[in-house]
């Protein structure tokens, strides 16, 4: 996942360490589910929502975090049970996008501008 298409025979049996992305990678998404579906031999309406929910949270870092570059992370844990799931960027970050507005001065740390900023109204859509 280097910014190409990966072999889903090569990528769907091992984690995915730290990559960095850049741009709009729906492939990504993609290759992601394969990997869930692999693993946890999911059904086809699962495998939908966990594709279109990926690819939102890729295009929100483009759209929102203000850089264009990200990182995913993806790690099986099989005696858990568990697919870990990591998509990070370096951008402004919600409390500093927040604070830019008056009536959000008062926001001190992360979790509570995260708090804030999942409020009815708070963020760019109701």
């Amino acid at each position: 996942m280097d910014g190409a298409h990966t072999e889903p025979h090569n990528f769907r049996t091992v984690d995915i360490q730290l990559v960095r992305l850049t741009g709009l990678n729906t492939e990504s998404a993609d290759e992601i589910t394969e990997i869930l579906d692999y693993h946890l031999r999911i059904s086809e309406g699962l495998k939908g929502s966990l594709r279109l929910s990926i690819s939102e949270a890729i295009t929100n870092v483009i759209d929102h975090s203000g850089v264009k570059d990200y990182y995913i992370c993806c790690w099986n844990y099989p005696s858990l049970k568990q697919i870990r799931l990591c998509i990070a960027d370096l951008g402004v970050g919600i409390r500093s996008s927040l604070s830019k507005r008056i009536e959000y001065s008062y926001i001190n740390d992360d979790h509570q501008a995260i708090l804030k900023a999942i409020e009815n109204g708070v963020s760019s859509r109701p």
